[in-house]
């Protein structure tokens, strides 16, 4: 389930995150713990949003000719990955026309973000 952008719970759980994240500084561990509370700010945002809202509403590349035939919706890691680099403009057309302004705000990092989740997916997957 994707929460709604500024969900209080996910709000609450992004704000004890900052704060176990300055209570485990290197000060206080000397190994501390990496802290996910950056995912958690991507999984807050318009761009996430509208990426799960286009994922349950396939889109068809009659209607968006950028596409240049690539499935929109594809599972396929190596298709999202150019969705996010080499069709960027495409995607963010697509976005900013389905969601609206908000979607696309930062939209460079949050493909990286994107990018490095299927990178990690796909490592994870080669046991790398």
């Amino acid at each position: 389930m994707q929460p709604k952008v500024n969900d209080s719970r996910l709000l609450k759980l992004i704000d004890q995150c900052e704060g176990f994240k300055t209570c485990v500084s290197p000060t206080c561990l000397q190994d501390p713990p990496t802290m996910p509370c950056g995912t958690l700010h991507f999984v807050n945002s318009e761009f996430m949003v509208c990426i799960t809202k286009l994922q349950t509403n396939p889109l068809t590349s009659e209607k968006f000719p950028c596409l240049e035939g690539m499935d929109f919706n594809s599972k396929d890691m190596v298709t999202q990955v150019k969705l996010h680099t080499t069709h960027k403009e495409c995607t963010k057309e697509i976005m900013k026309e389905s969601c609206g302004d908000g979607a696309i705000v930062d939209f460079d990092e949050r493909s990286e973000q994107l990018i490095g989740i299927y990178s990690a997916n796909a490592n994870s997957k080669l046991g790398l």
